[in-house]
């Protein structure tokens, strides 16, 4: 086993999930979300809805030391099915870009393929080989 949390812990990191209303899976089965359909399970899958939710749920982590992992699409990633891991957060929900005249921002859930896609509309160079 890796990653392990305390009860307590996961406790604590629950009660401040409920409190920020952000989403979360107790004791979900990753192999239900990853790409391959490997993985085993995570006491809390956390699926924050945007990069503040993301940037106050790692502050608050760090600050209790409290181990976690974070996964994008999870398609450069294999899990082991006998594992169990504390805390997986997810950024598949981060998916926001936007393009102005010399800038493309995009969020860390975005696909990749996606947006190199764009740049490839919008003529932005040196991107290609990220496909």
């Amino acid at each position: 086993m890796i990653n392990l949390a305390t009860l307590e812990q996961l406790e604590e990191v629950t009660e401040y999930l409920k409190i920020c209303k952000v989403p979360y899976n107790e004791n979900m089965l990753l192999k239900y979300e990853t790409y391959f359909k490997s993985g085993g399970i995570a006491s809390l899958y956390i699926m924050p809805l945007s990069i503040n939710d993301l940037t106050s749920l790692l502050i608050f982590i760090r600050k209790k030391n409290i181990e976690y992992k974070i996964l994008g699409l999870t398609s450069n990633v294999y899990l082991i099915d006998e594992l169990r891991y504390s805390i997986i957060i997810t950024t598949k929900n981060l998916t926001s870009l936007s393009v102005t005249d010399n800038e493309i921002e995009v969020s860390a859930g975005y696909p990749l393929q996606d947006f190199v896609r764009v740049c490839l509309i919008e003529k932005s160079t040196g991107f290609e080989g990220l496909e």
